[in-house]
């Protein structure tokens, strides 16, 4: 198998959008502030250059998320694209097919024209030209490039709040943790700082992200923290929510966003997961970590995600267990004591 890495330059994706009249734009499963902003930055500008764009939103999409896009930006999938419908296919945040199934069979038919933009450490062959840039914050921040190299205004789109600025603002921001994550580097400041010179709307997109949840939020996140326990003497916090948790409180998935998090603001957590049954016999989890600190252990949420076959960032990533969720309590237990008997084996490296 080819390593996951760049195989293309900004310079030849320009050339490959530029000469495509009908661009579907494609991220994952429901996608996040950064999949939702830069699949929008690549919409939004290639209908600046009088092209046909659309992004092709899979199910389960949280309201908060699709709210950054503005009317018309948007086709909903299923049905998939017909034969012809579109000629090059653009892969946003992610490499994963897995996280690619509801338009998978569409992306197979679209393998020779269709390209990528990514920052992921791990992926497979899901587009045919791609630029990945694992020292990149963002999908967005990678995108910002291709932006400048197609010459577009930042400020093209359907009007205040919904331009390029405004969606790779929210990319930039949402994966960053509002600037809070040790990837939040000057580039990234720097960045920050020319979209808002660009007029880019950080109170609205912060508004719509982090201010736009339902109420049955606090009754499933209740649930999450009622079941809040710690490991390696305090070094991690587990949480699990199941079906009864979201019976009861009448919430659902995309209620849960950012719940991780939550136990973080201890002292003495330096990793956070919740996971989440999903479907009978499905088990979502979620890690999240704080950045290096003096005399504390530096993790890795990438490298222990991969034990389950997940992946993502060192401070964010995820996995997916075909296990039930007190199958999938105990081996993430288990894994967790294994990684951290190793790590610490290893003098914290």
């Amino acid at each position: 198998m080819n390593p996951y890495c760049s195989n293309s330059t900004i310079a030849e994706l320009t050339g490959l959008l530029r000469s495509a009249n009908r661009i579907g734009v494609v991220s994952h499963d429901r996608p996040d502030g950064d999949a939702m902003g830069t699949a929008l930055m690549v919409v939004r500008a290639c209908r600046a250059l009088g092209k046909q764009a659309d992004m092709l939103l899979t199910p389960g999409a949280s309201p908060t998320v699709v709210a950054l896009a503005a009317a018309g930006e948007c086709r909903s999938v299923p049905p998939l694209p017909a034969a012809g419908d579109y000629d090059l296919a653009v892969v946003v945040d992610t490499g994963a097919r897995s996280q690619l199934e509801g338009v998978a069979s569409w992306l197979q038919a679209m393998s020779e024209s269709s390209i990528g933009l990514d920052h992921h450490a791990r992926g497979e062959e899901v587009a045919r030209h791609r630029v990945v840039e694992v020292g990149c914050a963002s999908a967005s921040q990678v995108t910002a490039a291709l932006i400048d190299a197609l010459g577009v205004a930042w400020t093209s789109g359907a009007g205040p709040g919904f331009t390029i600025a405004d969606a790779c603002f929210a990319g930039l921001a949402t994966d960053t943790g509002w600037f809070r994550f040790a990837s939040a580097d000057a580039a990234v400041m720097a960045l920050a700082s020319r979209l808002l010179a660009q007029g880019a709307e950080k109170e609205r997109v912060h508004a719509l992200m982090e201010e736009s949840e339902r109420p049955q939020r606090m009754g499933i996140l209740a649930r999450a923290l009622s079941s809040l326990s710690f490991l390696g003497d305090g070094e991690a916090a587990i949480m699990r929510v199941g079906h009864a948790d979201f019976a009861a409180t009448g919430a659902n998935s995309n209620d849960l966003g950012g719940a991780v998090n939550e136990p973080l603001c201890v002292g003495s957590v330096r990793v956070a997961m919740l996971l989440t049954e999903t479907e009978p016999g499905i088990t979502k989890i979620s890690f999240r970590c704080k950045g290096p600190q003096a005399g504390c252990i530096t993790h890795d949420m990438n490298e222990f995600a991969a034990r389950f076959g997940g992946g993502g960032h060192v401070q964010a990533a995820g996995a997916r267990l075909k296990q039930p969720l007190d199958a999938a309590t105990a081996e993430v237990t288990r894994q967790f004591a294994d990684y951290l008997a190793r790590r610490q084996g290893k003098g914290g490296s």
